[in-house]
C-alpha cells in the first residue's frame, strides 16, 4: 500500500462562498472508498446558513468540476 495515498489531497481553485477547505481523501474499511470532503465556513452562529443553500443548489456542478480536478471519487461528505 502506497503512503501518498493516506495523506488528503487537496483540490485547489475550487471556490465558493460556503467553502472552507476541499480535499480528497481515502477511507479504508472493507474496501477503500475515495472521499471527496467539503469543510464549510458556517461561522455565522445561525442553525442554517443561506450560503449552506446555495452550497447545496451548487453541489452538482461542484462534483462535476472535482471530478475534472481529482478523477472520480465514491461520495462526497460536507462537513
Amino acid at each position: 500500500m502506497d503512503n501518498m495515498n493516506l495523506m488528503p489531497t487537496k483540490v485547489s481553485g475550487m471556490t465558493h462562498p460556503a467553502i472552507a477547505d476541499i480535499y480528497l481523501k481515502s477511507n479504508f474499511g472493507q474496501t477503500r472508498e475515495d472521499v471527496l470532503v467539503i469543510e464549510t465556513n458556517n461561522n455565522s452562529g445561525e442553525d442554517i446558513d443561506p450560503y449552506i443553500l446555495d452550497l447545496i443548489l451548487d453541489l452538482n456542478d461542484l462534483k462535476k468540476e472535482a471530478q475534472r480536478k481529482v478523477g472520480k471519487f465514491d461520495r462526497i461528505d460536507i462537513r
